[in-house]
């Protein structure tokens, strides 16, 4: 081959900009995503390695660096507790929140607050109790608020309790308290074909005893063994096939 052709294909490679980076080419839009990067907004851009390279309005960071809500609330339930409602929540994590805000409503709209927590911080798993020694009669309405260091506040999902169907059945337990001894649990006054399943936790909310039950003629009674607990206040938690349910405080002592 002369040596002006190659020449002038060395220079026809020169002119020719590089079309591709690493892999994937050249892309232009409003995000540029990496297999590693997430985009959140900013200025021009490159994701490189998987996808090329991006030109966009967006930049790209870490997706483990991404905003984190301020609460991670896994549970918020309220339930009929003889003559009181027992409300209890569970969160994953805190990020800057200062207290919770128990409220109630007779009519599902308005909630005005019954009691308050402070909140414990940190990214533990992290337990709440609260009592509502005076609650409605029939339906009533409960909802969790919690309050965030900058003053703004949110919500939690509505829970509903009908105290007049909870305490249609009858709970007992005996002895109570329990000298560290097995415990009888009587249910009476139960619907046919009604299933009860039994869970027992600790303070921290831990179960650590389950039974299921099949009433026969709207009644069933079971020993639950309680002679390993260690002494301390347990809650006894009942919850029908029919979607009721009730909780029942046991006390264990030496």
């Amino acid at each position: 081959m002369p040596y002006r052709y190659f020449y002038f294909l060395l220079f026809l490679v020169w002119l020719t900009p590089v079309r591709a980076q690493y892999r994937g080419g050249h892309g232009s839009g409003s995000d540029a995503v990496g297999s590693n990067y997430l985009a959140v907004g900013g200025g021009n851009t490159a994701a490189m390695y998987n996808g090329g390279t991006g030109r966009g309005d967006r930049m790209a960071a870490m997706d483990n660096e991404a905003a984190v809500l301020p609460l991670g609330l896994l549970d918020f339930g309220a339930t009929v507790a003889g003559n009181w409602v027992a409300v209890d929540w569970q969160t994953g994590y805190e990020r800057d929140i200062v207290r919770y805000s128990v409220t109630r409503s007779a009519d599902g709209q308005r909630f005005d607050p019954i009691g308050s927590l402070t909140a414990r911080g940190g990214s533990r798993l992290a337990s709440y109790h609260f009592d509502d020694t005076s609650p409605l009669d029939g339906t009533s309405y409960y909802r969790l608020r919690w309050w965030h260091t900058d003053g703004s506040s949110a919500y939690s999902p509505v829970r509903t309790v009908d105290r007049r169907a909870a305490t249609a059945w009858k709970v007992a337990l005996s002895p109570n308290p329990s000298p560290q001894q097995p415990v009888v649990l009587e249910l009476a006054g139960l619907p046919p074909a009604v299933r009860v399943a039994v869970t027992v936790t600790d303070a921290l909310g831990r179960s650590v005893l389950t039974r299921d039950l099949q009433p026969v003629d709207g009644t069933a009674t079971v020993s639950l063994p309680t002679g390993g607990f260690a002494t301390g206040v347990y809650t006894v938690h009942l919850s029908r096939s029919d979607g009721q349910q009730l909780t029942q405080q046991l006390t264990v002592t030496r």
